[in-house]
């Protein structure tokens, strides 16, 4: 999956000749730093909801900038950038929160590249019951009504994924 992710992020990049980049969520950032940043230069923000994997990633990645947020809500700004990376990150929200974070993306960007599941019932993740729970979600139909751009990479053809690029 990292491969696949690190294929659409580049194509992303290049697509719109971005110089900046805001991963939500980062996770440890090890991925991103060494199969993507360490190849590109780009201007990288991760930002994560867990602080002491946010001061974790500042030790080992003291050249790019980290920050502890939470996307869902309302108030969070998050820095500017020409692409936001979210890798599965909205999928673990209930719908609710999801809208709420592609509202703070909008604030920091005008693009978004994601995993999607084509045509997906999107009112699962109302009652998916706990975050840590996968909730598949199509960001182009309702209550998310993003316009997508194109196809990056197909993921899997049985289960109509993919990672997209949308306008935010």
């Amino acid at each position: 999956m990292v491969r696949i992710a690190i294929t659409a992020i580049d194509m992303a990049l290049d697509l719109l000749a971005a110089e900046s980049l805001l991963d939500a969520a980062c996770g440890d950032a090890a991925w991103m730093v060494t199969a993507v940043l360490s190849r590109r230069s780009v201007q990288y923000t991760g930002v994560d909801i867990v602080e002491h994997v946010i001061e974790e990633n500042q030790r080992s990645f003291p050249s790019h900038r980290f920050l502890a947020a939470d996307c869902s809500q309302s108030h969070v700004q998050l820095p500017q950038a020409d692409l936001v990376f979210s890798k599965e990150t909205l999928n673990h929200m209930f719908v609710e929160d999801a809208v709420q974070a592609l509202h703070c993306f909008r604030r920091a960007s005008r693009y978004l590249v994601t995993n999607i599941h084509r045509e997906a019932p999107n009112n699962m993740g109302a009652s998916k019951g706990h975050h840590a729970h996968y909730a598949p979600y199509d960001y182009s139909l309702p209550p998310f009504n993003l316009r997508k751009i194109c196809q990056l990479v197909p993921i899997n053809h049985e289960d109509w994924t993919e990672f997209a690029l949308f306008a935010l």
